[in-house]
């Protein structure tokens, strides 16, 4: 399996924010949906507020604060009904641009979908395992990039977009 990490870039004026692409997949926030190549489109909720990104569907949560001053592993950041916890922060001695740190993100009510984060780049993959699967217990526990490069069970969904999606503020 192909882990993707997405390089800065500057993106062009017509890049809309309403959308970003990653492989094999959409998230279109002006149409409200989540396509997946090969399938019916699936609803896509915004429950952002002034404090935190939000996005839900039939298949994730995603909770992330605008401000990143203070991200700690195990804590939860709810919208509504939706929540999120940071399940683990990869030190990375060694990214594309040097040191850097990755911060993953998942559900309780999804444990078998992660996003990766960085602070410079916003959201640049989405992992999903098999249904049932409980990938935030491999995430919590510092194992996720070894379970990433070792096993071909999970779909890595890397950023294509050039624009950073909520990268903080």
């Amino acid at each position: 399996m192909l882990v993707v990490e997405a390089c800065a870039s500057s993106a062009p004026q017509s890049v809309s924010r309403e959308r970003f692409d990653f492989v094999g997949l959409s998230l279109d926030l002006a149409g409200r949906e989540v396509r997946r190549a090969g399938q019916p489109a699936l609803a896509l909720a915004d429950c952002g507020n002034a404090a935190l990104h939000c996005l839900t569907s039939a298949e994730f949560e995603l909770v992330i604060p605008r401000q990143c001053g203070d991200l700690q592993a195990g804590r939860t950041y709810r919208a509504g009904r939706a929540s999120s916890r940071l399940l683990w922060i990869d030190d990375l001695s060694r990214g594309l641009h040097g040191p850097s740190r990755y911060y993953w993100f998942g559900s309780e009510a999804n444990p078998n979908v992660v996003f990766g984060y960085t602070l410079e780049q916003g959201v640049t993959q989405i992992v999903f395992s098999p249904p049932g699967s409980d990938l935030g217990s491999v995430a919590a526990s510092g194992d996720l990039r070894t379970r990433l490069t070792t096993t071909r069970d999970f779909a890595a969904r890397g950023r294509e977009s050039p624009e950073p999606m909520w990268r903080c503020e």
